[in-house]
C-alpha cells in the first residue's frame, strides 16, 4: 500500500493535540512555571528518543571495530595434554 489511510478524526485528533502542545510551549514562552515544566518534560523525552538508538549505534560500531581490529583466540582443546584437565574441585575419595 502507498499511500496510508488516515481517518478524519485520526487527523483532527492530531490537530488538536499540536494545538494543545503549542498551547503550552506558548505558556512556556511567558514564563508559567507548569508550562515550563511540561514543555521540559516533553523535551527530555524527544532528547531521549533521538539519542538512545544514536548511543547504541555509537556502541554498535565500537563493538565491530573492536572485532576486526583483535585477533580471534586461538582453539585450544582441554584434552590436548595427556595428563588430566586442570580440577576446580579436587576429587573426593569414593565412599567405602
Amino acid at each position: 500500500m502507498l499511500i496510508p489511510r488516515f481517518s478524519i478524526r485520526a487527523l483532527l485528533v492530531v490537530t488538536a493535540l499540536c494545538a494543545l502542545f503549542s498551547l503550552v510551549i506558548a505558556g512556556a514562552v511567558r514564563g508559567q512555571p507548569w508550562a515550563i515544566g511540561v514543555t521540559a518534560g516533553i523535551a527530555s523525552l524527544g532528547t531521549l528518543l533521538v539519542f538512545h538508538p544514536l548511543a547504541f549505534a555509537l556502541a554498535r560500531y565500537f563493538a565491530r571495530l573492536r572485532r576486526r581490529m583483535t585477533p580471534l583466540p586461538a582453539g585450544t582443546s582441554p584434552f590436548a595434554t595427556a595428563g588430566p584437565p586442570r580440577q576446580i574441585l579436587t576429587p573426593s575419595p569414593p565412599p567405602e
